[in-house]
């Protein structure tokens, strides 16, 4: 079997405790674009074991079968979930409606297997064109560039939106290990963090979330950028065991992280004003609650009821 990279698992922990920061509203109070990076990071992580060169027959299976069923089964838990919530909240089930623009509303990670699924189908049809690598990386610009301006059903410019990151994460995998080492990266890709934490800079997956300032080829050049000191620090970090095993168990962790920020959020909003003192007090230790009920709630999900994932 071959070895994980630890050094990726531990990035993707890092990233996981980001997207948690995202979905837990205390963050969306006192400020959280350092998260903006997280969702980038992870379609181009997912990039690096992309096998779109396997036979059709093997591969499409796979990711079908790692990607569809998970995101049918969760999205069905996430809207009994949040029909349940709603009722103890209100006394009063809601109809269900079903929009094609937000088909994930249950449960909102779920988009993300479902753009990746796009991203793999895509770069599977352009790897198959036989085209050279650098045609195949304009043609992902330019489907990228689509998917960010125009908002499609069914989660389409998401995942048309994320493939030119995905694609990326394809190509320079085999040379990360030397980019990383490169010292001039490393600064370039901090010094980007920088300004976009003066709000001088924004980039997202997704159609209008990203002002793409101030072109949209420098806004995916400086996310590939950002990605590189982030690496560098988790290779630094090494065998952080708990960060090792939230990126080893990222998949698990976000689909159900967001069903438990729910609940705490329902729960403390009832208790204090929203944006007080001791709301933001226990929404940060709520944080923590989430992180950890989320990792072993996965553990056990995994080991006891693994059809699930």
């Amino acid at each position: 079997m071959k070895q994980r990279d630890v050094y990726v698992d531990v990035a993707k922990g890092i990233c996981m405790l980001l997207i948690i920061c995202i979905h837990t509203e205390v963050f969306g109070v006192i400020g959280m674009r350092f998260t903006f990076i997280a969702v980038p990071m992870f379609f181009f992580m997912s990039g690096f074991y992309d096998r779109s060169e396997k036979p059709m027959k093997e591969w499409l299976p796979r990711i079908i079968q790692r990607l569809i069923r998970p995101a049918v089964i969760w999205l069905i838990i996430g809207n009994l979930f949040m029909k349940l919530l709603g009722y103890i909240k209100t006394g009063v089930v809601e109809p269900y409606s079903f929009d094609c623009y937000n088909p994930q509303n249950g449960n909102s990670p779920v988009w993300f297997l479902i753009a990746l699924l796009y991203a793999k189908i895509i770069t599977g049809c352009m790897v198959r064109s036989k085209l050279p690598e650098y045609v195949l990386l304009v043609c992902s610009l330019v489907i990228g560039y689509i998917g960010a301006t125009y908002q499609m059903p069914l989660l389409i410019d998401e995942g048309m939106a994320a493939l030119p990151i995905y694609y990326i994460g394809k190509l320079v995998f085999p040379h990360i290990g030397i980019l990383m080492k490169k010292w001039a990266g490393n600064i370039i890709g901090i010094c980007v963090f920088v300004v976009f934490m003066t709000t001088h800079y924004y980039y997202n997956v997704g159609p209008g979330e990203g002002l793409y300032y101030p072109y949209y080829l420098l806004a995916v050049m400086g996310a590939i950028m950002v990605f590189i000191p982030i690496l560098t620090f988790s290779e630094i970090l090494g065998n952080v065991k708990p960060l090792l095993a939230l990126g080893e168990r990222t998949l698990e962790v976000m689909l159900i992280h967001t069903l438990i920020c729910h609940v705490i959020a329902v729960l403390l909003n009832r208790l204090f004003v929203v944006g007080s003192g001791m709301w933001i007090s226990l929404f940060l230790v709520g944080y923590v609650v989430i992180v950890f009920l989320s990792y072993y709630i996965s553990v056990f999900l995994k080991k006891y009821i693994p059809a699930l994932f």
